[in-house]
């Protein structure tokens, strides 16, 4: 379900007007409709994707998705994006056992314009990773393809450092809300693995699924400024080597 629309077309929903304006971005479902599909569909055993941007949205995908009895035993519940967090909200997530599914590296292309349409007061509650990650939501790395870049180096970059990859801005853009990079590998591998119902297979470990990426460096010795540095070398589905650098 979609509850709002994009920061770059300036229709996230918001709960503040964007800056020098007097827009609030665009709800594109109603409360009653939403609420109504998300309780028809717990019932019958399904958990709810949720599209939401804006704070607003983000709000009242909380509200919504919150309350013990819509839990479904199969999958948690999901909020696609959470790119505004709502304020006084960033423990909400993890106590409800909502999964965030977050994108790093929109961030590349998004900082400059959340600056300008969100402003400095709102922007420290933008792409909150940290703040998401402290409250105890489980974060899902993704990519978001095609609208987002497939490499996940440029992400895990994104999450560590909130750079680009030319090394803008200088300090990183709201540094504080930096993961470190075990946090960020965490991301992209439990994350996923737990809001697919199935987070054991988002670990190395015997008897453990065994799809992997092998790369030729260690990324927890090479930091987030270098992880562009990262080489693949092979990849492996089910145990077994689908392709290899070598070969």
């Amino acid at each position: 379900m979609f509850l709002d629309g994009s920061l770059g077309s300036l229709t996230a929903w918001v709960m503040e007007p964007y800056e020098g304006g007097q827009d609030r971005g665009m709800q594109t479902l109603a409360h009653d409709e939403f609420r109504a599909a998300v309780r028809r569909a717990a019932r019958a055993g399904l958990a709810a994707t949720v599209h939401a941007i804006g704070d607003a949205a983000v709000a009242l995908a909380l509200d919504v998705l919150s309350p013990p009895e819509l839990r479904v035993p199969a999958l948690p519940h999901r909020i696609e994006h959470v790119q505004l967090l709502p304020p006084g909200r960033a423990a909400d997530a993890g106590r409800s056992g909502i999964i965030c599914s977050v994108q790093p590296a929109h961030l590349l292309a998004d900082w400059q314009p959340a600056a300008r349409y969100w402003g400095p007061n709102r922007c420290g509650r933008a792409y909150a990773f940290r703040s998401l990650r402290d409250g105890g939501a489980v974060l899902a790395f993704g990519s978001d393809l095609p609208a987002g870049p497939m490499d996940p180096r440029l992400a895990l970059r994104a999450a560590t450092t909130r750079q680009k990859p030319d090394g803008r801005p200088e300090d990183g853009w709201h540094p504080e809300q930096c993961l470190s990079m075990e946090e960020a590998l965490q991301a992209y591998t439990v994350g996923p693995a737990t809001a697919a119902g199935r987070p054991e297979a988002g670990r190395v470990a015997p008897g453990a699924q065994a799809d992997l990426t092998i790369w030729r460096q260690d990324p927890l010795e090479l930091g987030g400024a270098g992880i562009m540095e990262l080489e693949c070398r092979a990849t492996m589905v089910g145990g077994e080597i689908v392709w290899d650098a070598d070969a």
